[in-house]
């Protein structure tokens, strides 16, 4: 075991995501548990724990490589595994929960949910955490959508395999994990084309819809000239973001019919939007886009 986790230190300074993968496989394989669990000397304990920690620390890694590489199946085993050695650990609840929904099994995400609200009843006469519940509550959103997808998916996903951009689907993972966490984040995408840029962000938008969280895309083409606010507009037009239209008030609706007057058509005792002459009316008018966004029923990815 420490031989592998020596290796898997290696191969990730290396960038080798294949051995990387093997050693943390291997060290998952030889971990049976606490050393000596009949031993209850205090010299074993210390000894004891350090192996703990260093196998569930390998389990979290092998997890995060597993979905970056889109092997669903694979990381539930995993996550499963390191249930059974920690099993009041709630952040594996959630990945457990997204994992499945990755998968296309929402069924199985929400029942990891309440598994994990029975056993902190049981053990710790607690109730999930808020981020365990915000998880659970967007897969329940998400299962009402008309757009949630059905039906599960293989272990790899429908799609051929994203070859040559494994780094750049781990940043983009990792961005996101930031974003959903409270930390908005930007992510450009630049390069020469046809190397694949819009694919990459197609199978980032996938991703996202396939843990029941929502995405709004816009497009932008020289063609079409210089169009002010295009790809707001679009994104203010998507389904993702029509929830959050309807739950504004009157006055930031306002100033969102200058981009979508179809909302006036909808709302037709809504004041109609003054013509902008200062700058107050135009802050007025910021705060209301960024406002829908987070109206929304569930995080959104753009």
């Amino acid at each position: 075991m420490e031989q592998a986790l020596v290796q898997a230190e290696q191969a990730e300074q290396a960038q080798d995501t294949t051995v990387m993968r093997q050693a943390l496989e291997q060290v998952l394989h030889l971990y049976r548990g606490d050393l000596l669990p009949s031993c209850y000397e205090e010299w074993i304990l210390p000894e004891r724990d350090r192996l703990r920690q260093a196998f569930l620390r390998a389990a979290e890694r092998l997890i995060v490589l597993l979905e970056a590489e889109r092997d669903y199946d694979a990381a539930i085993t995993a996550a499963q595994q390191l249930l059974r050695q920690d099993a009041l650990h709630e952040a594996t609840y959630r990945q457990l929960m997204r994992l499945s929904a990755l998968r296309g099994d929402r069924a199985a995400a929400l029942r990891v949910y309440h598994t994990c609200a029975k056993l902190l009843e049981r053990e710790l006469g607690t109730e999930p955490s808020e981020a365990t519940r915000a998880v659970y509550e967007s897969l329940m959103q998400s299962a009402t959508s008309p757009r949630a997808p059905t039906g599960p998916l293989t272990s790899r996903g429908t799609a051929a395999p994203l070859i040559g951009r494994k780094a750049e689907w781990r940043q983009l993972q990792e961005a996101w994990r930031k974003a959903a966490g409270g930390h908005p984040r930007i992510v450009l995408l630049t390069g020469e084309a046809g190397i694949g840029k819009t694919r990459l962000a197609e199978e980032m938008e996938a991703w996202v819809s396939r843990q029941g969280l929502a995405t709004a895309s816009a497009r932008c083409y020289a063609a079409v000239g210089q169009l002010v606010y295009a790809p707001v507009t679009s994104w203010l037009r998507t389904e993702a973001l029509q929830t959050g239209l309807s739950a504004l008030d009157p006055i930031w609706l306002t100033e969102i019919a200058r981009l979508v007057p179809e909302v006036l058509v909808k709302r037709p005792k809504l004041p109609r939007p003054a013509p902008m002459t200062e700058g107050w009316q135009r802050q007025h008018f910021f705060e209301a886009l960024s406002r829908d966004p987070r109206m929304a029923a569930l995080p959104v990815a753009f």
